[in-house]
């Protein structure tokens, strides 16, 4: 049940998302439809700047790019130089000979000679972590065209926010509707402990045979495999064996061309991977929908009562496919569904044009019902009321306590049979609350305006100052969770016990 929650919830946002995205499209087409000082020309301005904007940021990203070789190139002389002193080269051999495993051989020469290869590559590639971490060149070269990027990206972001301006429109954002991609981070600086060093540099990170086909080192295969001879000289003395093994790898692996070509294609190709991400991360999505979007009001030259007719067309549509969800969601997947048995109406309390409203029990708890009357013009927006009343919860706002999509109204009390209704309506239980702020205050002597005792003073001072505190504070959740109460008045304020 939860699996399809999530995904109902899932597609609500999608759908939603879509339904903003239509609404603001269809607003921007009528404005320029009928704004006729609004020329096209403020259009053409826009596109321009958008395409000055393309050519500038490929500028940017082939100098940032050059930038990357450069110091890579850099890089790679300081690796090489260190790599190649006697003290770094001592180090590795005296490691390589402490090593007693390479005295046993394989079950043939040539894989004997494979295992030995393998573990000078991890000597030296321990030996460039090692300098790595001391150097901290990479994270410097990151951090520097990390600072350089966002640098010459502000001047540029501010621009394409003036290019926004000319086709802005002011409308209510829902930011439940809108879905956040997390899959890509803008900020490929690693600053930080082992995140600053590069696969290639740490076995754990990337196998050492990937790394190895990087250095291009050959290994000799099958020209020894069947040296019988050669296998047992190295079994009875294996030192001439090693020797010329390690001589012949260090002085391949340390070539300045190996080693050039080990940066080039791991810490350069994450760089530049980078660059390229955070460009189309950034800027190059939105700004590349921007100039298609631009370009098609250019050409839109349609009546703003033909975009309205199109709009309402395909907000019907989508606000059909959310009904049918929800709809799905309140029979089958809901957790505060009521059962219309459970129902028991006492009394009308009031009536409108959409609904009704009865004083109730439910479960032998009273309750307030409302019961509204549901038409394929107002299911949406009645179903988006369910979903505000159940985002709801505040100490000094009636609680909603269950919800029932049916055709039966519930018994009323004394006949206890239920109604079978000409179409489905949608019942929402209710705290049930005394009366309202209204006839409480005009039918309370003690609260009127030519009392002058002195206790009825404090009483009424402390209930208007207590009243007028939840209010308030009700006022500012509502208002927090991003909802506007359009009929404040007295008879809406509703009391339980004189609170």
């Amino acid at each position: 049940m939860c699996i399809h929650v999530y995904t109902l919830t899932y597609v609500f946002s999608w759908l939603d998302g879509l339904l903003q995205h239509v609404r603001k499209h269809a607003l921007v087409r009528i404005q320029f439809a009928n704004d006729a000082k609004r020329s096209n020309d403020d259009v053409k301005l826009a596109f321009g700047k958008l395409q000055c904007y393309t050519a500038e940021l490929t500028k940017i990203k082939k100098d940032l790019k050059k930038r990357v070789h450069s110091q890579c190139t850099e890089m790679a002389m300081k690796l090489t130089q260190h790599l190649n002193q006697s003290s770094v080269k001592s180090d590795i051999k005296s490691r390589f000979y402490a090593n007693k495993e390479l005295r046993r051989p394989e079950y043939d020469i040539d894989t004997t000679k494979a295992g030995v290869k393998s573990h000078i590559l991890q000597l030296i590639m321990t030996e460039i972590q090692k300098w790595e971490q001391n150097s901290k060149r990479y994270q410097f070269i990151a951090t520097m065209i990390n600072e350089v990027f966002e640098k010459k990206f502000q001047s540029l972001r501010r621009e394409f926010g003036d290019v926004e301006q000319l086709v802005k429109i002011e409308i209510e954002p829902d930011e439940k509707a809108k879905v956040t991609d997390t899959t890509m981070s803008t900020d490929f600086s690693l600053t930080t402990g082992e995140k600053a060093i590069l696969a290639v540099t740490a076995p754990l990170w990337v196998p050492l045979g990937i790394v190895a086909a990087f250095v291009a080192i050959p290994v000799a295969v099958g020209l020894e495999a069947r040296d019988d001879k050669k296998l047992k000289d190295f079994e009875t003395d294996c030192s001439p064996f090693l020797d010329a093994w390690l001589k012949q790898y260090l002085k391949e692996l340390l070539k300045k061309k190996s080693i050039e070509k080990c940066v080039f294609e791991n810490y350069e190709s994450i760089l530049i991977r980078g660059i390229d991400q955070m460009s189309a991360r950034i800027v190059s999505a939105s700004m590349q929908a921007d100039m298609v979007y631009l370009e098609s009001i250019l050409n839109d030259t349609r009546a703003s009562s033909e975009i309205v007719g199109e709009f309402t067309d395909i907000k019907t549509i989508v606000q059909g496919h959310i009904v049918s969800l929800k709809l799905f969601g309140l029979q089958y997947l809901a957790e505060d569904v009521a059962n219309c048995g459970d129902i028991t109406r006492l009394k009308e309390i009031g009536t409108g044009k959409h609904s009704e409203m009865y004083a109730a029990k439910y479960l032998e708890k009273d309750v307030a019902l409302k019961v509204i009357k549901l038409s394929p013009s107002t299911m949406f927006s009645r179903l988006a009321e369910l979903k505000l009343f159940r985002s709801l919860h505040h100490d000094n706002i009636v609680s909603l306590l269950g919800v029932c999509y049916t055709d039966m109204l519930p018994g009323a009390v004394g006949r206890g049979v239920r109604e079978q209704l000409s179409s489905f309506r949608l019942l929402i239980l209710f705290d049930k609350c005394d009366t309202n702020l209204e006839e409480y205050v005009f039918n309370n002597p003690n609260f009127q305006c030519g009392n002058i005792s002195q206790t009825s003073r404090t009483e009424a001072s402390d209930f208007f100052r207590r009243t007028g505190q939840a209010i308030c504070s009700a006022m500012f959740y509502i208002h927090w969770k991003g909802y506007v109460h359009s009929k404040i008045q007295l008879k809406n304020v509703l009391l339980q016990n004189g609170k």
